[in-house]
């Protein structure tokens, strides 16, 4: 992928962070921050359960890192396949155009760490058609020097 078509990604995935961002806000305002996040999250798991369904049938966590690394989709994140086994995969992303965007709103990091576990809900519903659990013990979202993915086989 070029540079101009992983900035033109990056920039488009910016979009869908702001979108996030204003509804949030407007939510939070009118069913208070609690409900807000309960409502968020639950809408954007299922809009993973639906991207999920459409990447076809993944069975193990190499079959997932696979799908991800794909020539292009990689740069959009900085990803990096720490280990891709058929029991227990991991990648780290070491940049979030989701971030960027929050940020550049001038989101606090409370806002961010919220922000950023509502947008991995969608990864959430991505893998729960899988035999796979999925565990996020880094986000940038929440001060970390990079997000890490952590799958594993049920």
């Amino acid at each position: 992928m070029t540079n101009e078509t992983t900035e033109a990604v990056r920039s488009a995935i910016e979009d869908r962070a702001m979108y996030l961002f204003f509804l949030l806000k407007e939510m939070e305002a009118t069913l208070g921050p609690e409900e807000a996040e309960r409502l968020a999250s639950r809408a954007v798991y299922r809009y993973g359960q639906t991207k999920g369904q459409r990447m076809g049938p993944l069975a193990t966590p190499a079959d997932f890192i696979a799908h991800q690394m794909r020539p292009g989709r990689q740069e959009i994140f900085a990803k990096e396949a720490i280990e891709a086994g058929d029991t227990r995969g991991e990648i780290r992303f070491h940049y979030c155009p989701l971030v960027t965007a929050w940020k550049r709103l001038g989101a606090t990091p409370e806002e961010l760490s919220c922000l950023c576990d509502i947008a991995m809900q969608g990864d959430h519903g991505m893998l729960s058609h899988t035999p796979m659990t999925l565990k996020l013990p880094r986000s940038i979202g929440r001060g970390d020097p990079y997000c890490q993915l952590i799958l594993e086989s049920k």
